[in-house]
C-alpha cells in the first residue's frame, strides 16, 4: 500500500487546479491511500478543505491552520509538513509542480 500526502495548493481562498493534478498523479501508485494536506489561516482552511475532500480519489484531508500560512513560504510550511509526514507514516509526499 502506497500512503501519500498531498500538499495542497491555494490560490486565496481557492483550491489550485495542480492539487487535482497531484492527487491524479497519486492515484498512479500502487494501492493508493491519498491524504491531502491543507495549511491555511483560519479565514480560508474551512473551504479549501471543502474542495480537496470533493477531489476523486481523496480518503482523508488534514488541516493545520496558522495566520503565516496566507503566503507560501517553505520556511513556514515545512516544519508543519515534516510533522504531519512523521505523524502519519507516509510512504510519498506530492506537490504540485507550484507549491511553494
Amino acid at each position: 500500500m502506497s500512503k501519500i500526502l498531498i500538499l495542497a495548493e491555494a490560490n486565496g481562498a481557492a483550491l489550485a487546479a495542480g492539487t487535482a493534478k497531484a492527487v491524479c498523479c497519486g492515484q498512479g501508485l500502487d494501492d493508493a491511500v491519498i491524504h491531502v494536506a491543507v495549511l491555511a489561516p483560519t479565514e480560508t482552511v474551512g473551504s479549501l478543505a471543502a474542495a480537496a475532500a470533493r477531489l476523486a480519489g481523496v480518503a482523508q484531508v488534514v488541516t493545520i491552520t496558522h495566520a503565516e500560512f496566507g503566503a507560501p513560504r517553505a520556511v513556514v510550511f515545512a516544519p508543519a509538513l515534516a510533522a504531519l509526514v512523521r505523524a502519519g507514516a507516509y510512504s510519498h509526499v506530492l506537490g504540485s509542480s507550484s507549491t511553494i
